[in-house]
């Protein structure tokens, strides 16, 4: 049971012209591979100030960037907060003085118009001689 393992199917035999053709092929590869890194460290590259300086320079852009939008964003958010905090304060002041100016009208209207009611009743009561209902 544990012997060796014995595999049915007969493997395919190997040609020279394949075996020729594989590593041609890996060698082309590799060559194209090894000429782009040669190219790439001959011209320079970037040494490590220069990254260090682009990458200040990308920082600096990015932080203008982000203050101009988020200044814009403030801004327009402050109108719109500000114009709802005005609105809502000018109706509650305008209904306070509408209510109160409204509250001493009714009351001025009511007097007037309970003493005219009562004067009218004294009038009926002088002249027919009979007091009004309720005095």
């Amino acid at each position: 049971m544990f012997g060796s393992v014995r595999i049915p199917a007969a493997l395919p035999r190997l040609s020279v012209a394949g075996l020729l053709l594989a590593f041609g092929l890996s060698a082309a590869v590799a060559t194209a591979v090894g000429v782009a890194a040669w190219s790439l460290g001959a011209t320079g590259g970037y040494t490590a100030d220069r990254v260090a300086q682009l990458q200040r320079a990308a920082y600096q852009r990015g932080l203008a960037a982000g203050l101009d939008r988020g200044q814009a964003h403030g801004k327009s958010a402050g109108r719109r907060k500000g114009l709802a905090a005005g609105e809502k304060r000018g109706y509650a002041k305008g209904y306070k003085k509408g209510l109160k100016r409204g509250q001493t009208i009714g009351y001025q209207r009511g007097h007037t118009a309970g003493y005219s009611d009562g004067y009218s009743a004294a009038q009926a009561d002088g002249k027919s001689g009979k007091k009004a209902a309720g005095n």
